[in-house]
């Protein structure tokens, strides 16, 4: 599942980018999780980008 937290310039760039928790868990299993990313547009006319939400 993906939940979006906030949204804003969070690189300071110029572009909107977006705070995004992924929540996971296996089907049939106990197993489950989740991590943050951040999803941005380095350029106007590139493809969006995925990374890793880096902690402080």
């Amino acid at each position: 599942m993906l939940t979006e937290l906030a949204r804003g310039d969070l690189d300071r760039d110029g572009n909107e980018d977006a705070l995004v928790a992924v929540a996971w868990a296996y089907r049939g299993g106990s197993g489950n999780g989740f991590h943050t990313i951040v999803i941005r547009r380095a350029d106007p006319k590139a493809r969006l980008a995925v990374d890793p939400m880096p902690l402080p």
